[in-house]
């Protein structure tokens, strides 16, 4: 009877550990668990290339949004 259980609690650990190992996906690797209030810890934006401050402010002036 005892080798019964054991095999029952053998096999539903392998199961559990087989799920936890599948369960993550590759997208949500290397993400940021941890957080520092205040700070960003993300990537760093792309730079805005051509487009200078100035011309983003006057798209906007023009959409009457200042």
């Amino acid at each position: 009877m005892k080798s019964k259980s054991s095999s029952l609690a053998l096999g539903l650990a392998a199961l559990l550990g087989g799920a936890l190992l599948v369960g993550c996906k590759e997208e949500e690797q290397d993400r940021i668990l941890l957080f520092e209030k205040g700070t960003y810890l993300g990537q760093d934006d792309d730079t805005m290339g051509t487009t200078t401050p100035e011309q983003l402010r006057d798209r906007a002036r023009n959409q009457g949004a200042l």
